[in-house]
């Protein structure tokens, strides 16, 4: 421990160099010794942080930082099970107190010891279900064309006689006899566009096939 590793190639340079005559004091052996020791354990701990510093970073990329407020509902990870396996939630509790960044006073009915402190890795935030509505749907009869009741056009279509309407009408009251004339001379020189019967136009055209 503490020493060089001498290899047969090392006593053959020593050998020729006439370095293994050297003397040296015990005491200049014991510092020399002390410093490389001093040396290797400064370079150990070194690399020890960097590699923590590593792991913890690939360790809590995915790490979520989870905060609870006083009054609210979580539930707890069971850690004594016959099962070590098994992942068994208990709850809900309630929070009562922080104590700390990760550690969490909780209250849980049905428990001898209502208040215990759990780290935050055994809590989890409670969610209730939503509440679930009843919908009533009424049955409807599957004979829907026998229910139904389809309107039918009526056969006999009405036919307007303008001057019928005109003598019916109080037209007699609003206006004048001359007026009334004026515009029976009107319907009687329109008779393409006062008439019941349906006409032909040159604008457009259907074709039934």
């Amino acid at each position: 421990m503490g020493k060089n590793l001498r290899t047969p190639q090392t006593l053959v340079y020593e050998e020729w160099m006439e370095e293994g005559n050297t003397s040296q004091s015990v005491v200049e052996y014991i510092l020399q010794l002390n410093n490389r020791l001093k040396r290797c354990q400064d370079i150990a701990i070194t690399r020890m942080k960097e590699c923590q510093l590593k792991r913890k970073t690939w360790y809590d990329r995915d790490a979520v930082e989870r905060k609870f407020v006083e009054g609210d509902l979580v539930m707890v990870l069971a850690t004594c099970k016959q099962n070590k396996l098994e992942v068994n939630w208990i709850g809900p509790g309630k929070v009562l107190s922080r104590i700390s960044d990760a550690n969490y006073v909780i209250d849980l009915p049905g428990r001898r010891d209502r208040s215990t402190i759990y780290h935050v890795n055994l809590l989890k935030p409670y969610h209730r279900r939503p509440e679930l509505v009843s919908l009533v749907v009424e049955e409807v009869s599957d004979d829907i064309e026998g229910d139904a009741e389809i309107p039918y056009p009526d056969k006999q279509c009405m036919k307007f006689d303008y001057h019928e309407i005109l003598r019916e009408s109080q037209l007699q009251l609003k206006l004048s006899p001359s007026q009334i004339d004026e515009l029976k001379q009107i319907i009687t020189k329109n008779k393409d566009v006062f008439s019941p019967d349906p006409g032909t136009t040159h604008l457009m055209r259907m074709d039934f096939n």
